[in-house]
């Protein structure tokens, strides 16, 4: 298990015991937002931080690898991730972000691959299926977005929960091998999808 801390950390933590243990502390210069473990390589995760950088990082040393950063797109504004996800057979990166897009970037390189606007408001959350056919995105316009990875295009949008102090939908997630997704929103529902 991993999470982000607002004290510029990010900690491994062991939870195959009774008790949670605390197996590594990783110190960022910039307040880190996401991470997520790379697929292809277990002892290695990418992180996402405040000012839009990311790290490729080495969970053995606690050691950046590499880092790359989304580029300015015209606006001179750099937009914080909320979530990211690596997929699962492809070296790809999918991040969400505060400004409403969505990227896809190459993690061996660090190139952006794809953006496009993904919700009307911020991506709050996002998920790829167990099959790594499509991204789920969840944003505080009240909407859930399936995207076809292939193609980077909508395949499918659900208005999902409602807003409540400008947030609306906070979580999105695939079940790993029944064909189900669920949400959950700032309106204090959680709602389960089936694809079946």
């Amino acid at each position: 298990t991993q999470s982000t801390w607002a004290d510029r950390t990010v900690r491994l933590w062991d939870a195959s015991g009774e008790k949670l243990e605390q197996r590594l502390k990783v110190s960022c210069l910039v307040m880190p937002t996401a991470i997520d473990f790379l697929p292809s390589d277990q002892t290695r995760a990418v992180v996402a931080h405040r000012d839009s950088s990311f790290a490729l990082v080495d969970l053995t040393t606690g050691q950046t690898v590499s880092s790359f950063r989304v580029p300015d797109l015209d606006t001179g504004v750099l937009s914080q991730p909320n979530r990211i996800a690596c997929h699962p057979t492809l070296p790809l990166l999918v991040s969400g972000h505060e400004d409403k897009f969505l990227r896809f970037f190459d993690v061996n390189t660090g190139a952006l691959v794809h953006a496009l606007t993904a919700h009307r408001e911020a991506v709050a959350s996002l998920a790829i299926d167990p099959s790594g056919l499509f991204v789920g995105t969840a944003g505080h316009d009240s909407s859930l977005r399936f995207w076809d990875v292939s193609t980077r295009r909508c395949a499918q949008e659900i208005t999902a929960h409602r807003t409540k102090n400008e947030e609306a939908i906070n979580d999105i997630a695939f079940h790993p091998t029944l064909p189900f997704c669920a949400s959950a929103g700032a309106d204090a529902n959680v709602k389960v999808y089936s694809s079946a």
